[in-house]
C-alpha cells in the first residue's frame, strides 16, 4: 500500500511538472495524476499547450468610433407653439380657455 502512495506522488509530481511546462494548471493535473497514474500522464502529454483565448482568436471586436446619436431638431410650423407635454389645453367654454384666467 505504501508503494502505491509513493508511486502516486511520483506520477502526481511528473504530471504536474509537464502540465506547468504546457501552461496548464499544475495543481489540478497533479491531483489527477495521483489518482489516475499512467492515464493522466498520457493525457497531459497529448494535450496541446495552453494558449489564452485572446492570443488564439485576437482581441474582441470593437466597432469603429461612432459619435452619440442626437435627435434632429423638432420642426415647428410657423405660428404654432412647440409641443409641451406638461401643457394641458382646457376644454372650450371654461374660464381658462386660452391658458389664462379671463
Amino acid at each position: 500500500m505504501e508503494v502505491l502512495i509513493v508511486v502516486g506522488f511520483a506520477f502526481a509530481a511528473l504530471t504536474g511538472y509537464i502540465a506547468e511546462r504546457k501552461g496548464r494548471n499544475p495543481i489540478k493535473w497533479a491531483i489527477f495524476g495521483f489518482f489516475a497514474l499512467v492515464l493522466a500522464l498520457i493525457i497531459v502529454a497529448i494535450v496541446d499547450d495552453y494558449v489564452p483565448p485572446r492570443e488564439r482568436y485576437g482581441t474582441p471586436y470593437k466597432p469603429p468610433y461612432e459619435p452619440d446619436y442626437q435627435d434632429p431638431p423638432a420642426v415647428v410650423p410657423v405660428g404654432e407653439q412647440p409641443y409641451d407635454p406638461n401643457y394641458v389645453t382646457p376644454p372650450p367654454g371654461t374660464p381658462f380657455e386660452n391658458g389664462r384666467a379671463q
